[in-house]
């Protein structure tokens, strides 16, 4: 009867209900706040920025795990507890099981909650994350795309990407989804370790037709890294800091991708705008 005595005791007092409603309003809170702020970048699992949420959850189980011993110390229960029960190592394991109990479940129950609110407002997906066969020029299609419909923000992030693919082209680095903008501006000052890799321009537009043109012969490392930069500065302040994009956003990435060495039909630049 142990175990039933502890189970009373602990749904009984206020502290209980109080003590666990703020751990799961924490976990499922800050839970969705962190997921959402990583929602922009090319990092999985987010799951794992996530669980941060549980680190603040668990302030709360330390007060219900004192409160859970000291509570019949100060109303003077723990008189009666003895007399029903002289067994103190069994009076503490039930305790210890009650709540070990108790804490797992509406932890589990929380994280759940969390996860399937998450998956209902999708910032647990990675969109456009490194998608495989995608080279620079679909990215630049998805750009002028999105711009053509007045979507600014979707158009710089493309055209982000697209340089990011177009110095993977020219061999500064290998795409890696795990590094996020400032580690590849980061990267692209030092000097390429391995061979370039850019396709000779007699075979530009051998493959799928698009309707971003060819590029140019590939540029020198301080263009790289002042075009990457200015590409950086616009997808932070638009993409991840959520600030309205216009159609002078994209032109300007479009002028970077071009200082890259992209080509652009004038046709769609005018369109741009």
């Amino acid at each position: 009867h142990a175990l039933a005595s502890e189970w009373t005791k602990i749904r009984s007092v206020r502290s209980t209900i109080w003590t666990l409603g703020v751990m799961v309003l924490l976990i499922v809170g800050i839970g969705l706040l962190t997921a959402t702020a990583m929602s922009g970048h090319a990092i999985s699992p987010k799951t794992a920025f996530g669980y941060f949420s549980v680190m603040l959850g668990t302030l709360c189980i330390i007060p219900l795990g004192v409160l859970v011993i000291s509570s019949e110390y100060g109303t003077g229960m723990i008189r009666t507890t003895m007399t029903a029960c002289p067994s103190r190592a069994r009076v503490l394991g039930a305790k210890v099981v009650v709540f070990f109990a108790l804490a797992f479940v509406v932890l589990t129950l929380g994280l759940r909650l969390w996860l399937l609110r998450a998956s209902a407002l999708r910032v647990l997906e990675i969109k456009d994350a490194m998608p495989p066969g995608k080279s620079w020029r679909d990215w630049a299609d998805q750009a002028f795309a999105a711009a053509a419909e007045g979507h600014y923000r979707e158009a710089v992030h493309a055209a982000y990407w697209a340089g990011i693919y177009r110095l993977e082209e020219l061999g500064v680095w290998q795409l890696d989804r795990s590094r996020t903008p400032r580690e590849y501006l980061g990267l692209v000052a030092r000097p390429a370790t391995a061979s370039s890799s850019v396709v000779p321009s007699s075979t530009w537009g051998t493959g799928p037709t698009h309707a971003v043109g060819d590029a140019r012969e590939p540029v020198g490392p301080s263009e790289r890294a002042a075009a990457l930069a200015k590409l950086t500065r616009s997808l932070e302040t638009t993409w991840y800091g959520y600030q309205p994009a216009s159609a002078g956003d994209f032109r300007e990435a479009v002028s970077q991708l071009e200082a890259l060495g992209c080509r652009f039909p004038s046709n769609l630049q005018n369109a741009s705008s």
